[in-house]
């Protein structure tokens, strides 16, 4: 079994304590739980590390595996493994565990102890992973063949240090901004270490309007940098700054050596950055006949204060299916602000019957916009087919326009007979020999 990289995080943010992150003990839902939560150690081949204790308080018997595997570090801070038989034979290599796997009993608690066996450190002047238990509910004797139980795992962090040198190094790499929550500001710190042994960087933020005057400071909440691995490290300005220019600084100690990185930000109001707003304004309901492509368009708007660029794509199948017939790409050049786009959508041919069209726009991994049309896909009728169409779709229309016509028409022969008979009477008192003669 491969756990994928964002699998592996959301698993770790659930029930892990972050790899580099405080000692203490882990627990899950249950009660099964393990303590100390993160080993860290100097140690050599032969050297047995203080033991972790697993507890059992789920009222039920578990059986417990336990495994040790190599670790990486995400941007996040947290622990990244694989559990693949690859990955298992290597992590023997670098620990021996003992017991791999036993029973526990309801209330009950077992030591289990790691002896090094790795004669060399795998990272720098460090080994890391982490010792992986994982408890199941031991099938009672009278289960029946259809018996499931869950698995819960939890992890005990392994920093192993190799001889008496080495030192973290490095620092800031990269600071950003972006809006929090109401008008705060959250600033986000690109921390490395360049050294061959983990650290914890001391990580300060000051930020200073245009005339130098210092106006906000903050302290990254920390934790070690793995040697070679970049951690982000964030941090909040809740003060609401008024709209203007400033620079923020953040200064980062690792090791011996103090980095700096700044960065200029402009506020369009109080405590509010330049945000792009990118909206589906229009997305026109398309004709289209069965067998030909489907040609759409879709009219964007930026309401922001900052230019938007225009990612997403638009997904064509039937609707209520979750897999679509096919996705296209929506593309197109930045987007100034208050500014309006018409993308033009080239699909493949469809079918006759219905079809939805949605369209989902995105900043990278979150959506800022979607919207849907439901069209159906059918043979183009005669214009009399058509109008014959039309006049039952709107046959009260239809019957009040003719009858407004049979009392306009009504009304228009009433005035002009009553304008001939006046006439007809006017002839008649002119000239009354006429009428005589007639007669």
């Amino acid at each position: 079994m491969t756990r994928s990289s964002a699998s592996r995080r959301a698993f770790g943010a659930a029930v892990l304590a972050g790899l580099l992150g405080p000692a203490g003990a882990h627990a899950a839902g249950g009660g099964f739980w393990i303590t100390p939560a993160r080993i860290d150690a100097r140690v050599e081949r032969g050297t047995l590390l203080a033991p972790v204790v697993v507890g059992n308080d789920t009222g039920r018997t578990l059986a417990v595996t336990a495994t040790v595997l190599l670790a990486d570090q995400g941007l996040d801070g947290l622990p990244t493994w694989t559990l693949t038989p690859a990955a298992v034979r290597e992590g023997r290599t670098v620990a021996r565990v003992s017991p791999a796997t036993f029973r526990l009993a309801p209330r009950q608690q077992r030591k289990v102890r790691l002896r090094v066996v790795g004669r060399a450190p795998r990272r720098g002047r460090g080994t890391y992973g982490v010792l992986l238990l994982s408890a199941v509910g031991a099938r009672p004797a009278t289960a029946s063949r259809s018996f499931v139980s869950s698995r819960i795992r939890l992890s005990a962090n392994l920093l192993l240090r190799y001889g008496g040198g080495g030192a973290a190094a490095g620092g800031a790499e990269a600071l950003r901004a972006a809006q929090g929550p109401g008008r705060s500001l959250v600033f986000a710190a690109q921390v490395r270490n360049t050294g061959d042994l983990h650290g914890r960087p001391r990580a300060r933020l000051r930020v200073r309007d245009r005339d130098g005057r210092l106006v906000a400071r903050a302290t990254f909440p920390t934790g070690n940098v793995l040697p070679g691995a970049r951690r982000e490290l964030t941090t909040a300005v809740r003060r609401v700054l008024p709209a203007g220019t400033y620079t923020a600084r953040v200064v980062v100690d690792l090791g011996a050596r103090r980095t700096t990185r700044d960065l200029r930000l402009r506020l369009v109001a109080p405590g509010t950055l330049p945000t792009p707003d990118l909206r589906i304004d229009a997305l026109p309901v398309p004709e289209v006949a069965p067998g030909a492509a489907v040609t759409a368009e879709v009219v964007l708007r930026n309401a922001g204060t900052a230019p938007a660029a225009v990612t997403g794509e638009a997904a064509l199948g039937r609707p209520g299916s979750e897999r679509p017939d096919a996705r296209v790409p929506v593309t197109g050049a930045p987007l100034a602000p208050g500014g309006r786009l018409t993308v033009r959508l080239a699909l493949p041919p469809v079918a006759e019957g219905d079809r939805r069209l949605t369209v989902t726009l995105r900043d990278g991994d979150r959506t800022v916009a979607t919207r849907s049309v439901t069209f159906q896909a059918r043979a183009r009728a005669s214009a009399w087919t058509r109008f014959l169409d039309w006049a039952a779709a709107h046959v009260a229309q239809v019957l009040a326009g003719l009858g407004l016509l049979l009392v306009v028409g009504t009304l228009l022969a009433v005035v002009l007979v009553r304008r001939a008979l006046r006439r007809a009477r006017a002839a008649a008192a002119a000239h009354p020999e006429r009428v005589l003669e007639h007669v």
